[in-house]
């Protein structure tokens, strides 16, 4: 529950989810560095596509959800977002 709050203010940091859970596949995409941003695109756009109709009753599941997706859909992009790791590692 903890990492999923952590992932959503993470996410709404940087814009690419709003303050009611709403997430922004374009600025997702224009977040992600410029050698991986081709490849992730579709990927960020299909979890989008899948959990857009969602009920947004929890933000933090939410969040955590969509991160959920990108890592399994996109393991490249999830390595490259460098949040999940402990410092050091």
């Amino acid at each position: 529950e903890d990492f999923g709050c952590y992932v959503s203010c993470f996410l709404q940091n940087i814009d690419i989810m709003d303050d009611k859970g709403v997430f922004d596949p374009a600025i997702a995409t224009q977040s992600v560095a410029e050698e991986l941003r081709e490849e992730s695109k579709p990927e960020i756009y299909a979890c989008y596509e899948m959990r857009k109709n969602e009920p947004v009753d929890d933000l933090c599941k939410t969040a955590f959800g969509m991160i959920n997706c990108l890592k399994e859909r996109a393991p490249k992009l999830y390595e490259m977002l460098g949040i999940f790791r402990a410092p050091g590692n």
